[in-house]
């Protein structure tokens, strides 16, 4: 296995820890990792198989002591140490440290292609454990003698509309997402499957899917559906829609820098002016 988190590193570093997801539960997206190599010096390599030659390099800026995937491997969690305190301070914590960002114990969250999702921080000298339970809703964290508990808010990807509730899952058997819409009122179903879907927003009939470009990384399609699935009209961005709105007349997409608007024809199909951007460019940036 070729460790590349540590290039340009010297010194004696040792491993932390080494942890694969089988499988067993569907993944996060195709072709993602699932196998995380951690180091003390908090280097961390997330692989999708061994002779992966371009695996996820992460640095969560902790002497890590232990890490664990959650039962669906869509979450990583990482238990180490931070640098924020002195000796002296960690052996008085008290509740107010754990406020006021003091406290050097902590939990780090990622999904497996490396992005931060948030950060737990626990009080105590040392942490020397996490894990998850079978459901993954809650991880449990020892720090010196003690068990700390927690419960996990999921980011489900779903959404409702005119009677009808839209989720979406995943399964070992295949490599896309089932999305479902299930009309709860007549009891009926009607499944689709969308290869990298990203998120899944709603609002009054509509239902808007986005997924990634298997072929452009950069890109996302929009997909405007009807309470059934039907697509309506869709369009290409190049970024990633991490935030989702809908209204009558307009999607908003939006990731950390900049917002897309695209105006659809309400109840038609793609018209003649097609999804267009707002006059002036296709996105506004912050400064």
């Amino acid at each position: 296995v070729v460790i590349t988190c540590l290039a340009n590193f010297t010194g004696t570093i040792k491993l932390a820890g080494l942890k694969w997801y089988d499988g067993t539960r569907g993944f996060f997206e195709v072709d993602c990792p699932s196998l995380a190599v951690a180091y003390t010096n908090g280097r961390i390599q997330l692989m999708r198989n061994e002779a992966d030659e371009a695996p996820v390099l992460v640095d969560t800026e902790l002497t890590v002591y232990d890490l664990n995937w959650n039962n669906d491997g869509t979450i990583l969690a990482i238990a180490g140490h931070g640098a924020s305190a002195s000796v002296s301070t960690r052996n008085h914590l008290d509740v107010q440290d754990f406020f006021e960002d003091r406290v050097p114990n902590c939990v780090q969250f990622y999904n497996p292609m490396g992005q931060h999702l948030r950060t737990l921080k626990i009080p105590g000298v040392r942490i020397g454990s996490v894990d998850f339970d079978d459901t993954g809703l809650r991880v449990v964290a020892a720090v010196d003698y003690h068990l700390f508990f927690a419960h996990i808010r999921g980011q489900h990807k779903w959404g409702y509309c005119t009677s009808t509730v839209i989720y979406s899952y995943s399964t070992p058997m295949r490599p896309e997402h089932t999305v479902v819409f299930w009309d709860f009122k007549n009891d009926e179903r009607h499944v689709k499957h969308v290869r990298l879907l990203n998120n899944i927003c709603a609002y009054k009939e509509f239902c808007l899917l986005t997924a990634k470009n298997s072929d452009l990384p950069n890109q996302q399609v929009l997909v405007l559906c009807n309470s059934i699935g039907t697509p309506l009209e869709h369009s290409y961005i190049e970024m990633e829609a991490k935030f989702l709105a809908i209204t009558e007349y307009h999607v908003f997409a939006a990731n950390d820098v900049a917002i897309f608007i695209w105006e659809f024809k309400q109840r038609s199909r793609l018209g003649p002016n097609g999804p267009h951007i707002v006059p002036g460019t296709s996105a506004y940036r912050s400064s």
